[in-house]
């Protein structure tokens, strides 16, 4: 499978940092320059260094979206894996065709 095909690849065991109630969304930064990231959320780029980035995308701007909160009980908004996909691709029996426009997530 080629490494643009793959919504997500379990990679390694991760450890997310303590919970300090961040709601970011797609904030821009660089992943080469750790000081593109303001230092309140220096917290994530183990996590971010974990991602499988080809090496030119590392020096590309990236965005990133943290969204931390309690949950009282009951499933989250969206359960499971959640990955963000602006309406461009869509899986379809296996594979990645293109998605109507209007569609998110």
């Amino acid at each position: 499978v080629h490494k643009r095909q793959r919504s997500f690849l379990k990679m390694d065991e991760v450890e997310f940092p303590p919970p300090k109630d961040i709601n970011i969304n797609m904030m821009p930064f660089v992943p080469s320059k750790p000081e593109s990231l303001p230092e309140e959320y220096h917290g994530y780029l183990p996590l971010v260094t974990e991602c499988d980035l080809e090496h030119d995308e590392e020096s590309r701007v990236c965005y990133l979206t943290i969204h931390e909160s309690v949950l009282d009980t009951g499933p989250q908004r969206r359960p499971g894996l959640h990955v963000e996909a602006p309406g461009v691709l869509v899986a379809d029996s296996g594979r990645w065709v293109a998605a109507s426009r209007g569609r998110w997530g």
